[in-house]
């Protein structure tokens, strides 16, 4: 990054269809860097930070979802979507990120997983490295 960046994110934009890059600086300035057209020109909706289990990981990903029905993973230093997950039907509501410990007796230990929902009603189970929806809740109503 440039010099004196402490680290950088993405947001929401006031934009339309857009997201927004900013900076933040060692002295604490935040600065725009770029609108991101994120998901091919329609809204998002959704964004969220899946932080890196360790230090050769690097920073993490950011996760956004969008009214095109797709969660995207997003490289936090150039800002390039590095992959796509598809099989919602409608826009995406929300996305959130976890990373499993490597530690833990679990059949997703160390993996990094992405949770979705959608208008769809349902909410898919995501493993960030493959794109495989690893389950799918469907909401079958009272």
């Amino acid at each position: 990054g440039a010099a004196g960046t402490v680290g950088s994110c993405m947001s929401l934009s006031p934009r339309p269809a857009r997201a927004s890059v900013t900076r933040i600086h060692a002295s604490a300035d935040i600065a725009w860097v770029a609108d991101v057209d994120a998901h091919a020109g329609l809204s998002v909706t959704a964004i969220s930070w899946l932080r890196g289990q360790e230090e050769s990981e690097g920073a993490g990903l950011l996760l956004t979802g969008g009214t095109d029905r797709n969660v995207r993973a997003w490289d936090p230093a150039t800002y390039s979507c590095l992959r796509t997950f598809t099989g919602h039907s409608r826009g995406i509501l929300s996305v959130a990120g976890h990373c499993v410990g490597r530690t833990r007796q679990h059949a997703w230990n160390g993996r990094s997983l992405a949770l979705s929902s959608a208008a769809d009603d349902t909410i898919r189970l995501w493993d960030v490295a493959t794109g495989e929806a690893l389950a799918v809740l469907k909401n079958r109503g009272l």
